[in-house]
């Protein structure tokens, strides 16, 4: 007997040709976005302005106490900044899998009430991601970081503060066109009453190369100036490579430390640049500019197997980092391996270290079960079994990169991230934890429990659509697999920028 072919469902053909349509629209639109054929590809700094302009309208500022459960949008490479014991969240951008918003929100969280506000202030910064901010006399100042869409880079390199007590913004003007470079990924701290900023990178655009730098700038408040830090130009004086997404570490002596980062390395011949983890450790002697002095800062290679023992971390990009007195907590991050064709094998962690800038020691923060047992290795996120870990009850922070963290009081606060979801999609995080900072085993409290599982949950429902009919779109798309290719070699670039910042 002949094998009877099985009638199909009407209704399920009719959503399966929808489908097949939407995603032969939504290559097309990627490559006319690319090629800079859309209408919507206005400049960005139009684009800027016109966001400028509405955020000017407000007269005056607004705090709403927040009672949801859900206390601002997901985001990853956002800010999170202590003045005193409250905690500024500003800025990133949010994923909803397709599409990315870069932010210019602001949130107040009272750590002493566990209090959420959303503030709503005038002459609001631009919308940034990639920046940086630091605390410095009950202010908080914003520098640099980017606008990005899919195809564009805008780099800022403007400076603004915060009124902690009035909650206004303002810009500051410095008295001389003496200033950093345009740029995001770069690391910013407070020294000494002044603000220090290192490294970074710049980029036009998807197609071009990202340009890192390796300078080191200080602005004075009191003499509202930004001034670059003198070194020798002696040939044969190291100093760091070049990098962006890095650790300042500031230290008693009043020296800081870096480690860490990422840059891009172009091979011989090579089209596209290949990226490079730094997990190299240096030390800088500064001689502040702002004094009369001839007296130059220096850089000295500190080995981690020398002067910096201990568990330090592997190898990896994206981390966040805080510091308080003499300790610099790092959390997350993630480390790639180039896999077959255009794709990559990530790594994600959830880890937590310190870095005690005074020994000059790396301690490892994980809660241990037996006191006499070794540390556990590092977690590897899985990104086909995210789904059931994000459901599951978690004891310890997801996972990610691009997070935010600060210190205040004695807890450290952990916000916000991105890891993927998975082959194709990122989820930005909007989860909150804490533990106390000064204790090895100390437990992790999530604070806000955020809404990824239930947008994981969604995006894998489409997936599995997606894969009961991956045979018959390329039987019917003849495209699919060119498509296809040139997506993940989107994907993948934006991927890679994600671990420059």
């Amino acid at each position: 007997m002949g094998n009877k072919k099985k009638k199909k469902d009407p209704a399920k053909e009719l959503a399966k040709k929808q489908r097949k349509a939407a995603k032969q629209e939504r290559c097309a639109d990627k490559r006319d976005r690319k090629a800079g054929l859309l209408d919507e590809q206005q400049d960005l700094a139009q684009l800027i302005a016109q966001q400028r302009a509405k955020d000017l309208e407000r007269t005056e500022v607004t705090v709403t106490r927040i009672e949801s459960e859900e206390k601002f949008a997901p985001r990853c490479n956002a800010t999170l900044t202590n003045v005193g014991d409250d905690l500024y969240l500003f800025g990133g951008e949010s994923s909803d899998g397709d599409q990315t918003t870069v932010l210019n929100d602001l949130y107040k969280y009272r750590t002493t009430k566990n209090e959420w506000f959303k503030v709503e202030s005038l002459n609001t910064p631009s919308p940034r991601c990639s920046h940086q901010a630091v605390s410095l006399n009950d202010h908080l100042y914003v520098f640099g970081g980017e606008y990005a869409t899919l195809t564009q880079f805008y780099h800022y390199r403007d400076l603004w503060r915060l009124d902690a007590k009035t909650l206004a913004w303002e810009q500051v003007e410095p008295c001389t066109k003496t200033m950093p470079s345009s740029r995001s990924g770069h690391r910013m701290v407070e020294w000494r009453g002044k603000i220090l900023v290192f490294g970074g990178f710049y980029k036009a655009s998807q197609d071009q190369n990202a340009v890192f730098v390796n300078d080191t700038w200080l602005y004075s408040p009191a003499h509202n100036e930004w001034r670059p830090l003198k070194f020798t130009d002696a040939p044969g004086v190291a100093k760091p490579p070049l990098r962006s997404g890095c650790v300042l570490a500031p230290c008693s002596d009043f020296s800081v430390l870096v480690w860490g980062g990422y840059s891009e390395i172009r091979c011989d011949n090579a089209v596209k640049a290949r990226g490079k983890p730094h997990t190299d450790c240096w030390e800088l002697k500064i001689a502040d500019p702002f004094d009369d002095s001839s007296t130059l800062s220096s850089w000295s290679r500190v080995k981690l197997g020398g002067s910096i023992g201990g568990s330090a971390p592997s190898p990896r990009c994206g981390v966040c980092a805080s510091y308080r007195n003499d300790t610099t907590h790092v959390f997350g991050g993630v480390y790639d391996v180039d896999g077959e064709g255009l794709s990559t094998e990530s790594t994600f962690y959830d880890d937590h270290y310190v870095l005690d800038t005074t020994k000059k020691r790396w301690k490892r923060r994980d809660a241990l079960q037996d006191p006499d047992l070794p540390p556990p290795p590092p977690r590897a996120w899985d990104r086909k079994a995210l789904q059931a870990s994000l459901v599951a009850v978690s004891l310890t922070p997801p996972p990610r990169i691009g997070a935010c963290c600060a210190v205040a009081g004695k807890v450290l606060y952990v916000l916000g991230g991105t890891l993927e979801v998975g082959d194709t999609k990122e989820l930005a995080l909007d989860d909150v934890w804490c533990r106390d900072a000064r204790k090895k085993d100390a437990p992790w409290t999530r604070l806000v429990g955020g809404t990824m599982s239930k947008r994981s949950a969604h995006w894998a429902a489409e997936e599995s659509e997606n894969e009961d009919e991956e045979e018959d779109e390329e039987e019917d798309l003849g495209s699919t697999s060119s498509d296809s290719d040139e997506t993940a070699g989107e994907e993948e670039e934006v991927k890679r920028d994600q671990w420059t910042r």
